[in-house]
């Protein structure tokens, strides 16, 4: 583990102080719960899609 200056700003490398390189944003995490409804979404889709043809219909 690197030790870094009090400011933070550097960091040792076992011969010289370095700077510290700044890190590019990260992008932001999408919640669990989003793929969840996907995943929901399309089984209830498949579900409806299977029972107009699977229930025999009534024709007179």
């Amino acid at each position: 583990m690197p030790t870094y200056s009090d400011d933070g700003q550097w960091w040792w490398d076992g011969r010289a102080w370095q700077p510290v390189t700044p890190q590019p944003p990260q992008p932001p995490k999408r919640s669990g719960k989003a793929g969840l409804i996907v995943v929901c979404a399309v089984l209830l889709v498949l579900v409806i899609s299977a029972g107009a043809f699977l229930v025999p219909s009534r024709r007179c």
